[in-house]
């Protein structure tokens, strides 16, 4: 598939996900169950037939990371800061694809422990911005409208910033935010088709995610979305954890859900780093049956779908997310076109145990698009 195919495709999975989150209401982060409503038989069986059509459309490994060639190289020297406001492993994959693709433009570096709170995650943008760095990103779960005074101090002194995975925003004085809520709803979206086709169109699932994390609740949002969507037959039990439960108290939350539910049989999370240590515990409480699915893998959730340990994971390239992040300041600093490069929603797939073998893994983690620094380097005619 050649670049302006692809891009074209992308586009119209964006023109889908629009009508996703306007139909997509919060679930408010408390235990419930969530039905698909009063939809008819007929309504039903077209939503499984469209569920299909869309795991069938992506199915393939991708081939290209989506954006363009500058125009010529962006200029050396730059200063970046990354604000790393989640202590999860996902959040330090996204700085490693930030250094890398820093180092390749001949640019310094460095983050700043951004802490679990508003509060904290001011203190550090305030850290950052006495540096005199050429460029701050918000990176993880803190939306740029937490900043607005940092935003506009930064904007005095002529430092750019930027955010990356904000389920909203940018707010004035923010150069653009790269994989925000559109992108992790063309995720949930392709999370609730496998859900829902393989469960035949009257699947439960307790759904575990971390909605205190805004980005992450548009997950939850928009996977509740989509189930309601596609298919009236199926059940999802909103079950919000927090992020301190992850690998402690999230194991034995999911493990009681299905005791109590036993007719369920879907276990859907937000990140692979929230299904730690779950089937080891469903395991060890005697409890079989359970598919584990969700979106954004990590190495130990690949290694899982092998052994068959969990089920299916939507494909994040998360390493690529953080090159992404650097493109577009680096298109910003070379005078190029942003907006329509960030506009270009990353690309990803289903993974499942039939093809886990045969996508692009890199050091354990799934990157979607085999030599993609290369392809960066290309586009900035570096390297």
């Amino acid at each position: 598939m050649t670049t302006k195919s692809r891009r074209l495709a992308l586009v119209a999975f964006l023109a889908t996900a629009g009508l996703l989150i306007s139909a997509c209401s919060s679930s408010g982060g408390s235990p419930g169950a969530i039905t698909g409503g009063e939809n008819s038989t007929a309504a039903g069986n077209l939503g499984l037939k469209e569920a299909a059509d869309y795991i069938a459309a992506n199915a393939k490994n991708p081939t290209g990371i989506g954006v363009s060639d500058l125009k010529e190289a962006p200029p050396k020297g730059k200063k970046v800061i990354m604000l790393l406001v989640t202590p999860q492993p996902v959040a330090a994959r996204v700085a490693t694809g930030m250094r890398e693709g820093s180092a390749a433009l001949g640019w310094d570096f460095s983050t700043i422990n951004a802490g679990s709170s508003p509060a904290d995650a001011i203190k550090a943008f305030e850290a950052a911005l006495q540096q005199t760095p050429d460029a701050i990103c918000i990176c993880g779960t803190a939306d740029s409208t937490v900043f607005t005074s940092q935003i506009a101090e930064a904007k005095s002194k002529g430092i750019t910033v930027i955010q990356n995975v904000g389920a909203e925003g940018p707010v004035g004085g923010v150069l653009a935010n790269v994989a925000g809520s559109d992108q992790i709803v063309l995720y949930a979206k392709l999370v609730a088709a496998y859900f829902i086709t393989e469960s035949g169109g009257k699947g439960r699932a307790g759904l575990f995610n971390i909605n205190a994390f805004p980005i992450l609740k548009a997950f939850t949002g928009a996977f509740i979305a989509a189930v309601k969507t596609w298919c009236p037959g199926c059940t999802v039990d909103d079950q919000n954890q927090q992020l301190a439960d992850v690998g402690t108290k999230t194991p034995a939350n999911v493990v009681a859900y299905f005791q109590r539910n036993p007719q369920a049989k879907w276990a859907v999370f937000g990140n692979g780093d929230t299904a730690l240590g779950v089937s080891t515990a469903l395991k060890t409480a005697g409890i079989s049956g359970i598919n584990i699915i969700g979106e954004s893998p990590s190495a130990p959730n690949l290694e899982a779908l092998k052994t068959g340990d969990e089920r299916a994971w939507a494909g994040y390239p998360v390493e690529m997310m953080g090159w992404r992040t650097i493109d577009a300041l680096a298109r910003h600093y070379a005078g190029d076109d942003v907006a329509a490069a960030v506009a270009v929603p990353l690309p990803g797939q289903m993974i499942t145990k039939a093809n886990v073998n045969t996508i692009a893994i890199e050091q354990g983690q799934y990157v979607a698009v085999a030599g993609f620094r290369d392809q960066f380097k290309k586009a900035w005619h570096v390297g």
